[in-house]
């Protein structure tokens, strides 16, 4: 079981890219803002098909941090309740790098990745040997 919180204000789209992926047994709790008020329809289309529990959280007050600050108490919230074995955080913020650091020392494993589903390593021309 994998939980995904998504700071959708970050990523936006490319972030829940392959939403459809996940199985039933992942969570995905997408965090959102005042500047956020529709999603394209094919984005929809795909969260719809996904097996994935999904959750939305909206932020109604605008101010910087607001929303990293409430995702990562939500953080916090869901390790004490549920104990998850794979966490993930959608952004490409990297002051969540202090969050992993302080739950990394706990021996919790978080992952900060700009999508859901990351994208596939470049495989290498057959002629150039791997370093």
């Amino acid at each position: 079981m994998g939980i995904y919180l998504v700071d959708y204000e970050n990523v936006h789209n490319d972030g829940v890219t392959d939403i459809k992926k996940l199985s039933a047994s992942d969570r995905v709790v997408i965090f959102y803002g005042d500047s956020i008020k529709s999603i394209p329809f094919e984005t929809h289309v795909e969260m719809m098909a996904s097996k994935a529990v999904i959750e939305y959280i909206e932020t109604h007050k605008v101010a910087k941090n607001y929303l990293d600050f409430q995702l990562s108490t939500y953080l916090g919230f869901l390790i004490g309740k549920d104990k998850p074995e794979h966490v993930y955080i959608i952004t490409n913020d990297t002051g969540y790098d202090s969050v992993i650091d302080f739950w990394s020392d706990k021996n919790i494993d978080i992952i900060r990745q700009k999508s859901i589903v990351p994208p596939a390593p470049l495989s290498l021309p057959a002629n150039i040997p791997p370093q």
